[in-house]
């Protein structure tokens, strides 16, 4: 009867910790997920005939670890195209004809919508 006794307690007391221990304690949260966000000081830019090194600043709100911009252009005359330390920074190269030209710089994150920076270059306006 004894045996009985120490083997009816021993049994309870492992349905006890195995149901202690099935216990979810990470229960899910209903909290929404915090979005990403790219924001750019200007997405327009106006540069001399002249061009020259250009930058402009952005900032990832709730971004992925170690994930940057992406940026890309069609335009020949926009080159080194580089996201740095929350800079977009590019050359452009010195417009020689008299009318102005544009292009466009576009600017890719994960989950975020392509984002598009306009760039302006005033014509050259030297002596004919």
């Amino acid at each position: 009867m004894r045996k009985l006794k120490l083997f009816t307690l021993l049994a309870a007391m492992v349905c006890c910790a195995l149901a202690v221990g099935c216990t979810e304690t990470n229960a899910p949260v209903d909290e929404e997920p915090k979005s990403t966000t790219v924001e750019f000081a200007e997405t327009t830019l106006t540069a001399t005939s002249e061009g020259g090194s250009c930058a402009i600043n952005y900032t990832i709100t709730n971004g992925i670890n170690g994930i940057d911009i992406v940026a890309t252009t069609e335009a020949e005359w926009i080159n080194n195209i580089a996201a740095q330390e929350g800079a977009l920074k590019f050359d452009i190269e010195k417009n020689s004809e008299n009318s102005e030209r544009t292009a466009y710089i576009t600017v890719k994150y994960p989950t975020v919508n392509d984002i598009s920076i306009t760039v302006t270059q005033a014509g050259y306006e030297g002596v004919t």
